[in-house]
C-alpha cells in the first residue's frame, strides 16, 4: 500500500492504523444494481432472439443495443469502482481521520477526532465492515481540500464522499481502534 502521506500529516502526527477499502467487496447496492444489469441484458437478449427468429429488424437491432447497455452498465460500475477503490486510503491519525483519493486531482478529506459527534459500526455479511461518524456542517467546511497534480489547491468546495471508512478488512479491530483514538484526542482537549 502506497504510504507516502507526508504532503498530508504534520511533523508531531502519529499514524495509528492506515489501509485501503477491500476492492473484492459488493455491497447490497451493488447486488441489486447487477441484478438489474441481468434483467437489462435479458430482455434484451429475448428481444434480439425474437427479432433474428422472425426477421424483424427493428427488434433485432433494438435487443442487441440493450445487451450491450446492459453489460457496458454492469461491468463499467465493477471496472469504475475497483478503480475507486484502488486509489482511495484511509488513515487514522493521533489527532485525525484522513481519507485520500487519488484519482484525476487529489481529494483529502481531514476531520479532527475531537469534532466527531456520533459513531458507528456496520458489518457486512461478507466480513467487510464500514465505520460511519457525524461532524457538524461547519467543521466538515474546513475539512475537504482537493489538488491538481502540480499540487496547487482548488478552491472549490465539494464534499466526495461520506463520512464513513467503508468495506474495512477488520471492522471489529478498526472501530475499536477509531474509539480508543477518539478518546485520546478528546483527553488531550
Amino acid at each position: 500500500m502506497e504510504n507516502n502521506f507526508d504532503d498530508i500529516l504534520s511533523a508531531t502526527e502519529t499514524i495509528i492504523w492506515q489501509d485501503q477499502p477491500r476492492q473484492d467487496a459488493l455491497e447490497g447496492f451493488d447486488m441489486a444494481y447487477l441484478g438489474f444489469c441481468l434483467m437489462w441484458v435479458l430482455v434484451g437478449t429475448y428481444l434480439f432472439l425474437s427479432g433474428l427468429f422472425n426477421t424483424d429488424s427493428f427488434k433485432m437491432i433494438g435487443g442487441g443495443v440493450l445487451v450491450l447497455i446492459g453489460f457496458i452498465l454492469m461491468f463499467g460500475r465493477l471496472v469504475l469502482k475497483n478503480y475507486q477503490y484502488k486509489r482511495t486510503f484511509y488513515l487514522i491519525t493521533d489527532r485525525r481521520v484522513i481519507i485520500v483519493m487519488r484519482l484525476r486531482l487529489k481529494k483529502v478529506l481531514s476531520i479532527d477526532l475531537t469534532k466527531i459527534n456520533n459513531y458507528d459500526e456496520f458489518v457486512h455479511r461478507n466480513g467487510t465492515g464500514t465505520i460511519d461518524f457525524d461532524v457538524n456542517a461547519d467543521d466538515l467546511t474546513d475539512a475537504f481540500h482537493a489538488y491538481r497534480s502540480d499540487g496547487s489547491e482548488l478552491n472549490s468546495i465539494n464534499i466526495f464522499t461520506s463520512t464513513c471508512l467503508r468495506n474495512v478488512a477488520d471492522p471489529d479491530l478498526v472501530y475499536q481502534t477509531f474509539i480508543n483514538a477518539i478518546n485520546e484526542a478528546k483527553k488531550g482537549v
